[in-house]
């Protein structure tokens, strides 16, 4: 073998191994991008679930009613709930299936609370709205039709508890230091909330954060429930 084949050869096996490397190297870095990626992607469920529902929320009373209007006449009408016992509800708000809040009026008695509210319908129109309430679980609830028209019917579909992200709990937060938060939290990942009256946490790197929205129902100051989206970044 010549010098010149010799410098050749030393010349391939060099570049071979450099090729070698390089693409062990990149799989190398490319795996650990995908389990670092997977890890993020862990945490923001996660997260979401402790930041959102454990911590932020309480539980609100959820009744789903469906009034029916059946005398082939559009009109308004003033329609009744009571809910038994008389101490079991407070902040009482109704909502149609858009979340326009209805105008109600409520009188608390011993034994009930009666609801008062009015609905507009076009002949046959059927309507769907949604009672909240916080307090305990009701042992009654009944509709109680106009005496005089009784050309609407309406029945209690459901009852059920569902989780209100609370005005309180988030000025509780926003108070707190951000690494207080983590390490109550008890998580090495950082992140963001952005929800309206609710931001918290530091600003995201350029790269390497997952992003989690999750549509939630949020407590306003007033003590309404609004429909909302909250948006969690995360990241290592």
């Amino acid at each position: 073998m010549t010098e010149v084949d010799f410098a050749i050869a030393i010349g391939i096996t060099i570049a071979i191994i450099s090729f070698i490397i390089f693409y062990a190297v990149g799989d190398f870095t490319e795996n650990i991008g995908m389990i670092r990626a997977d890890q993020l992607d862990s945490a923001k469920v996660s997260l979401s679930n402790q930041i959102l529902k454990d911590y932020l929320s309480d539980d609100v009373k959820k009744i789903e009613m469906m009034f029916e209007e059946i005398g082939n006449s559009s009109h308004s009408e003033s329609l009744k709930i009571s809910l038994e016992p008389g101490d079991v509800a407070d902040d009482i708000y109704i909502y149609d299936d858009e979340f326009n809040e209805k105008s109600t009026s409520i009188d608390e008695y011993s034994e009930n609370v009666t609801v008062v509210f009015s609905v507009s319908f076009s002949e046959y129109e059927k309507e769907y709205l949604s009672l909240f309430y916080r307090g305990n679980s009701t042992t009654k609830i009944n509709y109680e039709t106009n005496v005089i028209q009784k050309n609407i019917t309406g029945i209690i579909i459901s009852e059920s508890s569902v989780p209100v992200v609370s005005y309180e709990k988030c000025s509780d937060m926003m108070s707190m230091s951000f690494d207080d938060f983590k390490d109550e939290l008890k998580t090495d990942h950082y992140f963001q909330l952005q929800l309206t009256g609710c931001n918290f946490g530091p600003a995201p790197p350029d790269t390497d954060v997952v992003v989690h929205r999750v549509s939630v129902l949020r407590e306003d100051s007033d003590g309404s429930i609004v429909p909302d989206v909250a948006v969690l970044r995360v990241w290592l």
